[in-house]
């Protein structure tokens, strides 16, 4: 949408004063200023490279920190330039002109309650000379399972021994990730391989009826594999970008439960999904595997190829073809089920920008600098037909510093294929509270895909504002309403209501004495789901004590972060080679110590309106006003930090008000009351390479960090409670957050 400044620029000394390690880290660092409230949820932002297109995450994901040269942070709508979606905030990277570092890692970690234990090795090589880059990363994770005999978690049942059930299992995961870029001549490539290993262990329990014996086991392994590449190049006033990527992914699960599993097929929004037959002491094993494979590609064009009195008139089209497979299948009891997809995607989505006001070209000169956008998209779907997106909107700087944006995208989107065909799988003793009977249930928990899924239909509006009131400083404003309705929505139930069942009744299924014994899960398509938001926030950051010369760290592509388009790979070599002396940051300071800083953001966003409607005439969840589901209205996400000399202490903080559910009619333990809730992470780190007497008595510690983190500082643990105070067995705090406080404490060591 026109000339998109960038809404924040983080520098290196303030990426230094994070006492990161990459940019993944990095972004986990920068969440709130990176979330975006556009999105169905989850959304992770658009990564730009230099303000170019990759081929993927992975491509960038290992980069050290130290490798940065400067962070822009740009709205929703500048994902238009670059062919994506407008529901993701942009994230351009750019790095130094020359980096070379080899980096080894180490952390172990455990609760401070017990009963767990955390541990992470990681080595990585990455070298950079302009657009030439090589990145080799290793990484190994293992967690320990936690069981509720570790925690004071009530049984559901007397005699029940919590040795037999796990509240997190145990997990071991390794990763391996490669990325080689070359300049040939005009163009620039890159290549990207990736795979991974994950495997997982946990505990459901004894079989129903049984006071000892082995506990009902259920493992995971699953294995990803990703080849991707990316050439872009420059014709005259165009960019030319073509991405592609291949990806793989197998999972595999064994589940053992009590009783044999008989009927679980298919299901449609209220068909009957079969039920299970109880028998004392009967034990099966279940397996579930799910393949999928996708290949995609896009060519990107984009420039400025008409100008207007106002100014160049910026247009982007992408086309691509993706195609996708899925398969999975599931034997349960003996009875095999096998489901399998396949679709291809053909793409055209394009973007035009149109100046009508500047006043740099006296043309509406009391306006400022203002443009309007169009912007559609087409996928044509094999298996769904056509879905389509509109949009436009209007950028508009009436003064410097002081930027307003306004969009609103109409968008269908149909279900994915883990919604639509991920394998049945039957999960025993999963705790569950029952609003109908007001008591909690130890069910068997139905999850997987639903083939009779539809597409849905989703309308967005914001607003948006960001105000930097003084050049001289470090500090942003910004605020951004967002309303959003989506018909024909895809959802899961948010609860066991007397509603819901009878809106579902295939669904629910009870014992002859109405004890609920089985939750089918499986996701269905609800009427329409409506919800507004205002989220609002301040970003600040200052230098503090004797400062070196400034340097100009926007010489590199996309100096302003949505002009990247036409940009040239500028810049000099800055602070030298990685872990360089003079710090353990690289030496951007020309071997001097860097300099301190403070930083501090914060964020608050209210809900306005949040509500569910399941069927056309009802039934209606409120989330805010006491429906099951329910959303906090408030919630604040702080951030804060100092650097001195090597030196760094972080708190990060996230609040969420308190919340209620309201009882059922005739239920003993009336309305459920969720407590506030307040998690403070803190992280204190040294760059020990920067303590001069310490490296000459102790070589090694060149280039070396030690870090010691604390998430969740104060233990804190939402507290839910019913009409008579007392806290029904399903919301027991150590079971909605088991491990609790987390202490970890982790060494890095970069070498030249």
């Amino acid at each position: 949408m026109g000339d998109i400044k960038p809404e924040l620029q983080i520098s290196p000394e303030e990426i230094q004063s994070y006492g990161v390690s990459s940019v993944t880290e990095l972004l986990d660092e920068l969440a709130p200023q990176i979330r975006s409230d556009r999105g169905r949820g989850g959304e992770a932002p658009v990564v730009l490279l230099n303000g170019r297109r990759i081929s993927g995450f992975g491509e960038i994901r290992n980069i050290p920190a130290e490798a940065i040269l400067r962070v822009d942070i740009l709205p929703e709508e500048a994902a238009l330039k670059y062919g994506y979606a407008a529901n993701q905030r942009v994230v351009n990277i750019v790095l130094r002109p020359v980096f070379r570092a080899w980096t080894a890692e180490g952390q172990a970690g455990a609760p401070t309650e017990g009963g767990q234990a955390l541990g992470q090795g990681e080595l990585d090589q990455a070298r950079i000379r302009g657009d030439n880059r090589l990145n080799l990363d290793l990484k190994a994770q293992v967690q320990t399972a936690l069981t509720e005999a570790e925690r004071d978690v009530v049984p559901l049942t007397a005699g029940e021994d919590g040795r037999f059930r796990t509240l997190s299992p145990s997990t071991r995961q390794l990763d391996a990730n490669a990325v080689f870029a070359r300049v040939y001549g005009p163009i620039s490539a890159s290549f990207n391989a990736t795979l991974g290993a994950t495997h997982s262990d946990s505990l459901q329990g004894l079989p129903r009826g049984e006071a000892q014996g082995d506990p009902l086991r259920q493992t995971s392994d699953s294995w990803t594999a990703h080849l991707g590449g990316t050439l872009n190049g420059q014709l005259r006033k165009w960019r030319l970008s073509l991405t592609g990527g291949y990806d793989h992914s197998d999972n595999l699960t064994h589940s053992e439960v009590g009783a044999a599993a008989v009927g679980l097929g298919p299901v449609g929004v209220a068909d009957d999904p079969g039920v299970l037959t109880l028998g004392v002491g009967d034990r099966t094993r279940n397996e579930a595997r799910s393949l999928s494979d996708g290949f995609n590609v896009h060519f990107l064009v984009a420039g400025s190829g008409v100008s207007l009195p106002a100014g160049a008139v910026f247009t982007s089209l992408k086309v691509g073809d993706a195609a996708s497979w899925f398969a999975s299948d599931a034997l349960r009891a003996g009875l095999q089920q096998s489901v399998s997809f396949s679709r291809n995607d053909l793409s055209v989505q394009g973007s035009v920008d149109v100046p009508i006001a500047s006043r740099r070209n006296g043309v509406l000169a009391w306006l400022g600098e203002a443009h309007l956008n169009a912007n559609a998209a087409l996928d044509q779907l094999s298996d769904f037909g056509s879905v389509t997106t509109l949009g436009y909107g209007l950028n508009w700087r009436p003064l410097d510093g002081l930027a307003v944006i306004a969009s609103h995208t109409r968008e269908e989107a149909a279900p994915s294929f883990q919604q639509l065909g991920a394998p049945t799988l039957v999960t025993p003793g999963v705790r569950m509270f029952d609003f109908v009977t007001g008591t909690t249930a130890l069910v068997r928990s139905v999850t997987g895909g639903n083939p009779l899924l539809s597409s849905d239909h989703r309308e967005v509006t914001k607003l948006g504002l960001n105000w930097k009131p003084a050049f001289d400083q470090d500090l942003t404003l910004s605020a951004n309403y967002v309303i959003s309705r989506t018909d024909n929505a895809i959802s899961t139930f948010p609860a066991v209501t007397a509603e819901i069942e009878a809106a579902f009744p295939g669904r629910f299924v009870r014992d002859a004495t109405g004890a609920l014994v089985q939750v089918d899960e499986r996701p269905v398509n609800f009427s329409s789901l409506t919800k507004s938001d205002l989220r609002w926030g301040i970003n600040y950051s200052r230098p503090i004590g004797p400062q070196p010369p400034p340097r100009n760290f926007a010489r590199r592509a996309g100096g302003d972060g949505a002009r990247a388009f036409g940009g040239a790979p500028g810049g000099g070599r800055v602070g030298g080679r990685g872990g360089g002396r003079g710090g353990g940051f690289g030496g951007p300071f020309g071997g001097r110590a860097p300099p301190g800083r403070v930083t501090f953001s914060l964020y608050h966003t209210v809900i306005f309106e949040d509500r569910t409607v399941v069927r056309p005439g009802g039934p209606i969840f409120d989330l805010l006003h006491g429906s099951p589901g329910a959303q906090p209205r408030h919630e604040i996400e702080a951030q804060g930090g100092v650097y001195w000399k090597g030196l760094g202490v972080r708190l990060n903080a996230d609040w969420k008000s308190s919340t209620f559910v309201r009882g059922e009619a005739g239920s003993a333990v009336g309305d459920l009351a969720f407590s506030d809730v307040a998690k403070v992470n803190l992280r204190l780190f040294a760059d020990l390479g920067q303590e001069r007497e310490l490296v000459a008595k102790y070589p090694i510690l060149h280039g070396a960090r030690l870090t010691l983190s604390v998430a969740n500082l104060f233990g804190a643990r939402q507290r839910v409670r019913d009409a008579s105070g007392a806290t029904p067995l399903a919301f027991q705090p150590d079971i909605l957050d088991p491990a609790g406080r987390i202490v970890r404490l982790s060494f890095r060591k970069v070498f030249d």
